[in-house]
């Protein structure tokens, strides 16, 4: 089998600012029905999820949220890996059961950057894993909340641009 050629890579102009949007759609990859191909890393269809079944919006701290894509192994044996980050603030008990289960569950995420294109985290087969970390702060300017972290490894693509709506409820 051949390897793909190597493209050209256009100059883009305009702003490219970084960051990502305060929010991001979470589901469970037990959710999701089916999750169409990606053509030229872009999927242009529609996910289909389980009955009943939704991505849910989880709110964050503005400018807390950070996507990083790098590759991990050694020489041909190379993979991809993604880490999210985020600060989900306050410790309240509905925050700290929504967690409760995410926690060693494979998850799908729909993470939207600072110009607005979503990024898919995870598919059916493989989903990211969540960790956190509760802090209440040390004095009354500490922000108080859940420093996220979601890990998925192991990838043989970056996260796939999505251009379809995602079902959210």
């Amino acid at each position: 089998m051949a390897c793909a050629s190597l493209t050209a890579i256009a100059e883009d102009c305009g702003l490219n600012p970084g960051g990502a949007k305060p929010y991001f759609l979470i589901a469970a990859k037990e959710d999701i029905d089916t999750i169409p191909a990606a053509t030229d890393e872009v999927i242009t269809t529609a996910i289909t999820m389980q009955s009943t079944k939704v991505f849910v919006k989880w709110d964050l701290d503005p400018d807390s949220v950070e996507m990083k894509v790098k590759t991990e192994g050694e020489g041909l044996s190379k993979s991809i890996m993604v880490e999210i980050e985020a600060f989900l603030p306050r410790l309240t008990a509905p925050i700290q059961a929504a967690i409760k289960l995410a926690i060693g569950r494979q998850l799908v995420i729909v993470l939207v950057d600072a110009q607005g294109r979503k990024r898919l985290i995870g598919d059916v087969e493989k989903g990211a894993f969540c960790d956190f970390e509760a802090n209440t702060g040390k004095k009354g300017s500490d922000k108080a909340g859940h420093l996220l972290k979601f890990t998925l490894s192991g990838q043989d693509h970056a996260p796939y641009h999505i251009t379809s709506s995602i079902p959210t409820g």
